[in-house]
């Protein structure tokens, strides 16, 4: 797991820097619509802690939780395959 923690840091860091828009980000996590993000965001039920930035608009994610967050997520999902009947 650490190492994919680490690769998706390193790539999440490359494409965005240490703080994400949601705007930018909100397939990766799953969600329908930006709207819907956003939605999640005010109401403080996404899965990752937002910030504001000072002098920017928006909503953003450290690109740390982010990967941490993907990391474990892709975890739980290889551990559920694995206790699934093949077809």
């Amino acid at each position: 797991m650490k190492a994919k923690y680490e690769l998706l840091r390193q790539e999440l860091d490359d494409e965005y820097g240490p703080y994400i828009p949601l705007s930018r980000i909100w397939r990766r996590l799953s969600y329908p619509s930006l709207d819907v993000a956003r939605k999640a965001a005010s109401r403080g039920s996404l899965p990752i802690p937002c910030v504001s930035l000072p002098g920017r608009r928006g909503t953003f994610l450290r690109s740390l939780d982010v990967a941490k967050w993907l990391s474990a997520a892709y975890r739980l999902s290889e551990q559920l395959s694995e206790f699934r009947p093949a077809s």
